[in-house]
């Protein structure tokens, strides 16, 4: 009776399945232990779907469980709605599954995967997601699908702050983006409802690389003076405004040829902006004090706080927010901080403090406040917004705010594996260095610059015929973790008859430890201090194989912004004396910058000067004079 009773139940179990089928996002005798906030019992005659549609239609449920049941005859199942994503674990008792509103099968979100080819754990999001902290996928995306007519954009920062990049298709290895493990928000762009811009009650301006917003994309809420240290130079085509209005100019500082815009624009080709904007920032807007925060706070701000003491000059802001007051303190050389202190009510001006010291930060709602950056030279194998201070062994104090000095540390150190440098008033009154070791994650935050060892030490060795600082991208063959540095790439990629470039990427980019990714032919690269990779004497955003030579009269790491004495053009060879030559043979041009591959665009860029203005660091470039030194 007993094995008669076992089978009926068997063949029920199998009508059942054969009646429904397991859905794709279904996971067929898996439980997923933990995380229960509501059970419920399905009736006789339902199944695992019952429990799916439970959890969909919930929005606190991130995962559930459906419990067969084990009566003869059966009397129904048991549902379990889950609040987190837990591990999945084998169980003939079960039927599991995470939330699939939107679906990936033509519905409408994005659905994001935790591995590359649309494996592991996923979730669908219909809805702009600001922090990705909360939902228990920062940093965790490797792979997305997206419903055919919808465009969305994903950011390494919370805020959509950071880098961005758009897409409008599906993506199965987001190494080649640049993005694997690295999201950490994202939103609709187009396709159903609009994203909110970036963020509630404030202006801002998403740029975009190619006309028709796509490509590369980034999301600026306030002034920016230089697009140059933000990958932004001479490289926009589109953009698209949130509230309020911007101007926009073609030379740094907000000089040269200027307008306002108060809508989106999605081809700047017409209007001979496309790739000329180099500094950009709100202007007009709500009235001071009236309603809500209406000032945008940027990278590097720190709303509801103080700086009390220190001053040596207050002025009334008309317009532009805390941006003018941190612009105003960076092109002061007695400026060390400054305080924004909102209006108290309608009719009466903001206002900006600016302070001979930075003093410590002292929480006041009325208050956005920062320290100057214009000291910092954010140089080669630098990480502006990035802290990796775990790990650390040694902690100490800069006699100045510049974090080359952080870096020289490390680099004379032999137990280094990463630095991190902390700036004023972010952790402590002065400007700190943290060593550390090994070398930890990086995590976003405007506090800090960092980077890790570029010594010999740790297996960073550059193997004969590879290239240090590129960065080659394209399809993934395969990838593999290892502490043994590039060599160990180079090697695998060689025993590989499919294998057609690769790239390792250091510790501390993607985690403690070194990675190796292997690439099918037909790679691209670009110039990036994540990576030591190999190089096709065909690719021209490697240089071509060639060494760059800086002859006399050049000097290497130094920018010239402004007074273009015509738009930049590309040139055939990643060589500087073209760049030379050009200037030399051009009657008015006074000055060159020889703009590297992957800095300003792939290929390398010259820009002619009809005027030699100061020179900034910049690792970007090498500049010159016409046929005379500096």
């Amino acid at each position: 009776m007993r094995r008669i009773m076992t089978l009926w139940a068997v063949l029920m179990i199998a009508v059942v399945s054969l009646g429904t089928g397991i859905a794709r996002a279904a996971e067929e005798d898996t439980d997923r232990p933990g995380g229960d906030y509501r059970e419920f019992s399905v009736p006789f005659g339902g199944d695992y779907r019952s429990c799916e549609s439970a959890c969909n239609s919930d929005g606190r449920c991130r995962a559930w469980t459906y419990l067969r049941s084990d009566t003869f005859p059966p009397t129904g199942g048991q549902c379990y709605l889950k609040d987190r994503v837990s591990p999945p674990t084998p169980n003939d008792c079960c039927v599991s599954g995470l939330k699939t509103i939107g679906g990936g099968g033509g519905g409408r979100g994005v659905t994001v995967f935790q591995d590359v080819n649309f494996g592991g754990d996923r979730e669908t999001f219909n809805r702009d997601v600001p922090n990705l902290v909360p939902e228990g996928w920062n940093d965790q995306i490797s792979s997305f699908r997206i419903p055919s007519g919808e465009t969305w954009q994903f950011c390494e920062s919370i805020n959509y702050t950071g880098r961005c990049v758009s897409a409008n298709s599906d993506t199965a290895n987001l190494f080649g983006a640049g993005l694997n493990d690295r999201i950490s928000s994202m939103r609709r762009l187009s396709g159903g409802r609009p994203g909110p811009g970036p963020g509630p009650g404030r202006a801002g301006i998403t740029v975009f690389e190619d006309v028709g917003y796509r490509g590369n994309s980034q999301t600026f809420a306030a002034a920016i003076s230089n697009l140059v240290p933000e990958g932004w130079n001479d490289v926009i085509s589109s953009f698209r405004i949130r509230g309020g209005s911007w101007e926009v100019c073609q030379d740094t500082n907000f000089r040269g040829r200027c307008r306002i815009f108060n809508a989106d624009v999605d081809n700047l080709v017409s209007l001979g902006w496309n790739d000329r904007i180099s500094s950009l920032r709100p202007v007009g807007g709500s009235r001071p004090g009236d309603g809500e925060d209406d000032w945008s706070v940027g990278p590097g701000m720190r709303d509801g706080f103080d700086r009390p003491g220190g001053d040596y000059r207050d002025f009334d802001v008309s317009r532009g927010g805390p941006a003018v007051c941190a612009d105003t303190c960076n092109r002061d050389s007695a400026c060390r901080a400054w305080s924004f202190m909102r209006p108290a009510r309608f009719g009466v001006a903001p206002k900006c403090y600016l302070k001979g010291v930075a003093t410590a930060e002292r929480r006041d709602a009325r208050f956005i406040s920062g320290v100057s950056t214009s000291r910092e030279a954010i140089g080669p194998r630098m990480d502006d917004g990035a802290d990796r201070s775990d790990n650390s062994y040694r902690t100490f104090n800069l006699t100045e705010a510049n974090p080359r000095r952080c870096q020289e540390a490390c680099d004379g150190d032999r137990r280094c594996r990463a630095w991190t440098y902390f700036r004023p008033g972010s952790a402590a009154r002065s400007a700190q260095c943290v060593l550390s070791s090994p070398a930890p994650s990086a995590q976003r935050d405007s506090c800090c610059v960092s980077g890790v060892t570029g010594g010999s030490a740790g297996g960073d060795e550059v193997p004969p015929g590879a290239v240090n600082n590129l960065r080659r991208l394209g399809t993934v063959l395969s990838n593999f973790r290892t502490d043994e540095g590039a060599e160990v790439c180079q090697e695998a990629c060689t025993s590989d008859r499919r294998c057609g470039g690769w790239t390792y990427v250091r510790p501390g980019y993607e985690g403690p430890r070194g990675r190796c990714y292997l690439l099918r032919r037909g790679s691209s690269a670009d110039r990036n201090a994540c990576c030591i990779s190999s190089v096709d004497d065909e690719d021209p955003e490697a240089g071509g194989g060639r060494t760059e030579v800086i002859l006399p009269g050049m000097r290497d790491g130094y920018d010239l912004p402004g007074f273009d004495l015509r738009p930049p053009f590309a040139l055939p060879a990643a060589d500087p004396e073209l760049c030379r030559r050009a200037c030399n043979s051009e009657f008015m041009c006074r000055a060159w910058v020889y703009a590297r591959p992957g800095t300003r665009n792939r290929a390398p860029v010259c820009y002619l000067k009809s005027i030699r203005g100061p020179k900034s660091d910049d690792s970007c470039c090498v500049i010159g004079n016409k046929s005379s030194l500096f």
